[in-house]
């Protein structure tokens, strides 16, 4: 698989002012290069089963730090993580398969991420 494509993960945070009014903005925590995956039945089936959706299968190299509370930019498209499935290869390369939900409304972004 080759990982030629960059993604970008977030947290989302409230960035504003101490007593202020909530200003959720999505911060910058890391990059990846990145391989699509196929979402296969067994999946989509089950993402149905529990009223989810599955739009997006990405594999990175491996990254203990992501979770289910992050968020994913590829090309400028937002993305809620849904799943994270740290795993060993076929060539027995530690990595790390994102499952991801696109979103209909995007977060605002911290300048500078």
């Amino acid at each position: 698989m080759l990982f030629e494509n960059l993604l970008t993960v977030y947290n989302l945070q409230d960035v504003a002012e101490p007593g202020g009014m909530p200003c959720e903005k999505l911060v910058k925590v890391s990059k990846h290069y990145f391989g699509d995956r196929t979402v296969g039945y067994g999946r989509q089936y089950a993402a149905l089963g529990v009223q989810q959706q599955v739009d997006r299968l990405v594999r990175i190299w491996f990254d203990a730090n992501i979770t289910t509370r992050q968020y994913v930019i590829i090309d400028k498209q937002q993305y809620r993580i849904d799943m994270v499935q740290h795993m060993t290869d076929e060539d027995g390369i530690k990595v790390t398969d994102l499952t991801l939900f696109r979103l209909d409304e995007n977060f605002d972004v911290e300048v500078g991420a």
